[in-house]
């Protein structure tokens, strides 16, 4: 799943042509995790989800920096 997400990030950050903000990254991050809480095949992992959306949308980052 962080794969799918990032790969999906990644992509939507290459086709932009200028420089996307941590906070505009946050918010593709959050509508791409969202609706995969409601899919079924998600649901072995729906914690896992609803703690990435949290961490993304509340602390407003997934990793902690160094």
């Amino acid at each position: 799943m962080i794969e799918n997400s990032l790969l999906h990030l990644y992509g939507q950050v290459a086709s932009n042509d200028h420089f996307v903000p941590l906070a505009k990254r946050n918010t593709l991050l959050c509508k791409y995790l969202k609706p995969k809480l409601k899919q079924p095949e998600y649901k072995v992992i729906k914690g896992d989800i609803k703690r990435m959306v949290w961490r993304v949308s509340v602390k407003g980052e997934i990793w902690k920096r160094s």
